[in-house]
């Protein structure tokens, strides 16, 4: 669900734009991939991946809704590539 708010963000802000084109893309991430919700438990790996790791609590939020369920790569521009998040890797796809 992060990663959704930041799609849109980043549509708006950097991209500039129109609502109609950033629901075309919402609908085609949403139709394939798994998207997780924000809870308590996602909320609380959150909090320790940033204090543990020294990253935002905005990307953390990112991390632990992938961490959680046990994925393996996490793709990320903004992240450090290679940075390892418990057994998660971090890695730029445009590298």
């Amino acid at each position: 669900m992060q990663a959704l708010n930041e799609v849109v963000s980043v549509c708006l802000r950097k991209l500039k734009m129109t609502w109609e084109e950033i629901d075309r893309i919402l609908l085609a991430v949403k139709a394939t991939c798994d998207i997780a919700p924000l809870t308590l438990e996602s909320h609380e790996k959150a909090v320790e991946i940033s204090r543990r790791y020294k990253i935002s609590l905005h990307d953390a939020h990112i991390c632990a809704a992938a961490v959680l369920p046990g994925a393996e790569v996490l793709l990320s521009e903004d992240m450090q590539d290679g940075m390892d998040i418990d057994a998660m890797s971090i890695r730029n796809p445009f590298r």
